[in-house]
């Protein structure tokens, strides 16, 4: 009796031993699988990054070559294309197209009237009363900044005997530099600058990008309005009736509009304070670069503002934005 006992025992002893065994391997396995995803996803990640940089050096390639092909032309006394025009160029591991948009076609932050800046925030999406009251404001920043305002950006010291106050600049009188210092303007938020997301207007799913004064407004240049490279939200901005600036942009998709243009005569005589013209020539150019790595791996884009050197003969770039797809 009491050896079947210890043989009993000696079995549910085996028995608990093996339950152990294998419930210890069935932990290391689940450990080892989740060690190797982790591993994984980590790959993944380094793989993503490493395309997102490359396609960020290609975009950032096809800016170059861009630009140079502009200096050379400045170089040979050749016109550099004005309004808009598109160059593809192949490097090694993918493509990049890059897209030309004279800045012609924005409105002069500088001499744009109060009812032409109001009629352009109103066709960004924002309220008649908020609209008016912004354009007012940009209008007091801005002849502000002519009339020397604000003279310093630091507190100046105690006057002392026969010693000028100092600060740590004054500023000159001037106008507005870069659209950019509109943030300083009160209700002029990020939104506004730089774009936004809304629900769409007509019911869709989805949301809807509504422009950016950064992509409708410039500080210098001439004073006339390209009508074929102005967004709508300038043609509207500029005093013409939403058929008409449709009917400008349906026009010149078919060819470029000419000076001798019936329509370009119907949109100026329509207009209100702004001088529309054709091909209007343009102190600087925005160049968009949207780099593709072969097997579409990642896409990047990268936009650059360039304007002319102090001396006149070369492109340098004014501005900077990147983002991935």
């Amino acid at each position: 009796m009491d050896d079947r006992r210890i043989k009993r025992c000696g079995v549910a002893e085996r028995g608990s031993a093996l339950l152990a065994v294998l419930g210890t391997v069935a932990v290391l396995a689940a450990i080892a699988f989740s060690m190797a995803a982790s591993a994984r996803n980590a790959l993944d990640r380094v793989s993503v990054r490493s395309d997102l940089n490359r396609a960020y050096f290609l975009a950032r390639g096809g800016i170059e070559s861009a630009l140079h092909e502009m200096t050379v032309q400045v170089g040979s006394r050749r016109p550099v294309a004005v309004g808009q025009w598109i160059r593809r160029y192949e490097f090694g591991g993918g493509t990049v197209s890059v897209t030309a948009v004279s800045e012609s076609g924005k409105l002069d932050v500088n001499r744009a009237s109060r009812e032409n800046l109001q009629s352009l925030l109103h066709s960004i999406g924002v309220q008649p009363a908020r609209a008016d009251t912004l354009a007012n404001r940009i209008t007091t920043y801005r002849s502000g900044l002519r009339s020397g305002w604000p003279r310093r950006f630091a507190p100046a010291q105690p006057p002392a005997t026969n010693r000028r106050p100092l600060s740590s600049f004054e500023r000159r009188r001037a106008s507005i530099q870069m659209v950019e210092e509109l943030l300083a303007v009160p209700g002029i938020t990020p939104e506004l600058l730089y774009g936004r997301y809304e629900p769409r207007q007509d019911g869709g799913a989805g949301l809807q990008r509504r422009s950016a004064l950064l992509g409708l407004l410039r500080t210098s240049g001439p004073a006339a309005v390209d009508v074929n490279t102005a967004p709508r939200e300038v043609l509207l901005a500029a005093g013409l009736h939403p058929s008409l600036a449709d009917r400008l942009i349906k026009e010149r998709r078919g060819a470029p509009i000419l000076a001798d243009s019936p329509l370009l005569d119907l949109a100026a005589r329509r207009g209100s304070g702004v001088a529309l013209a054709a091909n209007a020539e343009s102190s600087g150019w925005s160049l968009t670069a949207l780099a593709k790595l072969d097997g579409n791996r990642a896409v990047r884009s990268v936009t650059a503002l360039a304007g002319f050197d102090a001396a006149g003969r070369a492109f340098r770039v004014q501005r900077w934005c990147e983002r991935a797809h």
